[in-house]
């Protein structure tokens, strides 16, 4: 997207964009690696852009560390877009061959399994767009407009997520803004239902039947929840990029299990549904 055009994109969303925090010398967090490159990083001073597509940070199987990924574009280093349409992405959260029990889905029309499609009352995906750019004048801004499914392993119903028209936007030195259509969670009766969109104050469910995000012998036949929480997020909240100007959706998650004992904690992961961020 033109940074021209972000104002008319602003007016578009749910929530009014919001004037961002501007920082003489911002520093920008390499929270997370792009998959299949290097760091996110920037030159100290240097305006810069970052549309986070997706993003993820999981507790590991081990226990002791922490599986982290992102899909993200840099604005380049002189004036044009990095990023543009795609059909679709999926991102396996966690390493397949640790047996990852969730899957981040990017506007596809079928997930990893077949019951995995959107729910009824979502606008049908379609190319999702995810851009960073750099002006002739030197303003830097990002755009992420997608569809996103997540999934688990387990249960009847694999879908346990489902966020509509997500978008995120950031321009520097100060604008900011997020929005989206619908927002479908999986309840503590198992089942996927549609809820308010929570522009304002997060959305938070408890006790919901989901696996584990990566699952020990230990734990694989014991009942296993989570508490999740949905929300936007603002600077220093997003996995994959950051900057004093910064939006997005943030999807957080307590898993447990049930033990002999009662409830036995296995940990946090938070997930990004699209993120913009940027330094000038």
């Amino acid at each position: 997207m033109k940074s021209g055009s972000i104002a008319a994109a602003c007016a578009a969303l749910v929530v009014a964009c919001l004037p961002g925090v501007a920082s003489a010398s911002p520093v920008v967090a390499a929270s997370a690696a792009r998959v299949g490159s290097a760091p996110v990083t920037s030159a100290a001073g240097a305006p810069v852009a970052y549309a986070v597509t997706a993003a993820y940070d999981v507790p590991a199987l081990e226990g002791t560390d922490n599986d982290t990924a992102s899909l993200v574009f840099r604005s380049p280093e002189a004036p044009g877009t990095a990023g543009g349409t795609f059909d679709e992405q999926s991102l396996p959260v966690g390493p397949l061959s640790t047996g990852t029990s969730w899957f981040l889905d990017v506007n596809r029309k079928v997930g990893w399994f077949d019951d995995s499609v959107p729910p009824a009352g979502a606008t049908a995906p379609r190319s999702y767009e995810s851009t960073a750019t750099l002006s002739d004048s030197g303003s830097v801004d990002a755009h992420v407009q997608a569809d996103y499914m997540l999934e688990a392993q387990g249960g009847p119903q694999h879908v346990w997520l489902y966020l509509d028209d997500a978008t995120s936007i950031a321009q520097c030195p100060g604008l900011r803004g997020t929005g989206g259509s619908g927002l479908w969670v999986r309840q503590p009766d198992g089942v996927l239902a549609r809820v308010a969109l929570p522009l304002d104050e997060p959305y938070v469910v408890r006790d919901v039947p989901l696996r584990l995000p990566q699952v020990s012998m230990a734990d694989q036949n014991l009942p296993q929840f989570a508490d999740i929480s949905v929300r936007t997020a603002g600077p220093g909240e997003l996995v994959g990029a950051d900057g004093p100007v910064a939006a997005g959706w943030r999807v957080d998650v307590d898993s447990y299990v049930i033990g002999a004992n009662g409830r036995e904690d296995r940990g946090h992961s938070m997930l990004v549904l699209g993120g913009a961020a940027c330094t000038s």
